[in-house]
């Protein structure tokens, strides 16, 4: 019985309290469509004013605009582009506004209508081609006109509830100079018929919550069955070991997935340590062919050296060997005459002494044929070693030398398509120390040498005195 009672108490009160917060939220939802119209209406005929957007317009003001209708009618007149959109986005942005809170008070309508005075303001005053609309003469009163619109809709008196009007009195009407007639008659609170629906509404709830309370006063707790109790603590013994077992399994999941990482480093570790010992190999392999051709170059040379140091040399001034003549016969005596000499001349004074006879040394000496060397690139930095040198190309020999005595020689870049290829993937490496650049390299182009270098040997190293000039063609 008291559950009954106390169910109907709490629906009579929620009716009554409903019926009077809507009458509320009705008024306030007037207030804020008027005012939202208004704004809109002020937001259009500033945007007639704009002449440097719009040009000049046919109808400034729309003082008899009631309808949507009338805007887009003044719209299209004034030929106002894309204010049919601003039109339909201030609706929409007033009621996302409304949608947040009910209207249930001047606050919430101050909310809403400032809300929407700060979107339309922007909307037409902030952007490129929109900045110089802050700078007209109508923008001071248009935003005015807003502030003002938005304050007569938060203080436009709202008629009080039934309540108020019932609770304040009737002025007393001094009816004993007027003759009483069936016209005239005092009217009392019978003929008046029932209290307004406000007044009676206040009451009940008042008297719902004295009844709720006092029903909630006599009742006293249950104490639960211990069957609830016990399957309520089941119920929950079941719900956080199932999420235990969850996070158990996101934990071996995880563990999982962390040793399977830690197995693919290892993996990848071992493979660089095996790509590391395979490079250092390589490196020993190269370098042993390096000193190998390099002692090869070496023998060359020295082979040619001895060759033409055994080679003899003619003399200039030699002279065939002098055969004797066969002895005149004898003369008949007569008139004595010149005999010629038949004493050979006398030799050398060096065959007289008994010296070996030596080959005359040359008027002119000859200057030494011009030999050609390789190098795959500057090993020394600033020049050649002579260890590093090779007589015949070979597709990493970049540099071309030639000498042109035992201490001078010159130096170019070798037209091998290979080799410069090699070269132009690291210029650093094979050309900044030993060329200067006349171009800057671009990628596919080939190398030529525009003056050689020069090499003076100093020792086993032959030192660049002058760097070659290289062209990127």
């Amino acid at each position: 019985m008291q559950r009954l009672l106390i169910g109907l108490l709490i629906l009579t009160g929620l009716l009554m309290g409903r019926s009077v917060l809507a009458q509320r939220s009705d008024t306030y939802q007037q207030q804020v469509d008027t005012a939202t119209f208004q704004m809109l209406r002020a937001t259009l005929e500033f945007l007639a004013s704009d002449t440097k957007t719009f040009g000049s317009v046919s109808r400034p003001k729309c003082d008899d605009c009631t309808t949507d209708g009338d805007l887009q009618s003044f719209i299209t007149e004034n030929k106002l582009q894309r204010a049919d959109q601003l039109v339909r986005d201030g609706r929409q942005k007033s009621q996302d506004l409304q949608r947040r809170s009910p209207l249930t008070s001047p606050d919430d309508v101050n909310r809403v209508l400032s809300g929407l005075q700060t979107f339309l303001m922007d909307k037409v005053t902030s952007g490129i081609g929109r900045r110089h609309r802050l700078q007209l003469p109508t923008y001071s009163a248009y935003r005015t006109e807003l502030d003002q619109i938005v304050a007569e809709a938060v203080t436009v008196p709202i008629p009080e509830n039934a309540l108020a009007q019932n609770l304040d009195p009737e002025p007393e009407t001094d009816t004993s100079s007027v003759p009483l007639s069936p016209q005239n008659e005092p009217v009392t609170n019978e003929t008046k018929g029932m209290i307004d629906y406000g007044f009676w509404a206040f009451w009940l709830s008042i008297l719902n919550l004295a009844g709720l309370l006092y029903a909630l006063g006599r009742r006293k707790p249950a104490a639960a069955p211990v069957e609830t109790r016990q399957a309520v603590g089941s119920e929950q013994i079941n719900e956080v070991s199932h999420r235990v077992k969850v996070v158990e399994n996101e934990r071996v999941k995880l563990e999982n997935r962390l040793r399977k990482v830690e197995e693919e480093r290892s993996q990848l570790q071992t493979r660089l340590q095996s790509m590391e010992t395979v490079a250092q190999r390589t490196e020993q392999n190269v370098n042993t062919i390096r000193d190998t051709l390099s002692s090869l170059g070496s023998g060359i040379v020295s082979a040619r050296s001895g060759e033409s140091a055994a080679r003899p040399v003619q003399p200039a001034d030699a002279r065939p060997p002098v055969q004797q003549r066969p002895p005149a016969p004898p003369q008949q005596p007569g008139p004595a005459s010149p005999q010629p000499s038949t004493q050979a001349p006398p030799a050398p004074q060096s065959l007289r002494q008994g010296q070996s006879p030596q080959p005359a040394q040359p008027a002119n000496r000859m200057k030494p044929k011009v030999t050609t060397f390789f190098a795959r690139t500057a090993d020394l930095g600033d020049g050649f070693s002579v260890n590093g040198l090779v007589n015949a190309p070979d597709r990493d020999t970049v540099f071309e030398i030639q000498l042109i005595n035992d201490g001078q020689a010159t130096y170019r870049v070798t037209d091998n398509a290979d080799a410069q290829r090699m070269a132009l993937s690291d210029p650093y490496s094979f050309l900044n120390e030993t060329c200067t650049y006349m171009t800057q390299p671009q990628p596919g182009s080939r190398i030529r040498t525009d003056q050689p270098g020069k090499l003076a040997l100093q020792g086993e190293k032959w030192t660049i005195t002058d760097k070659a000039q290289i062209s990127f063609i």
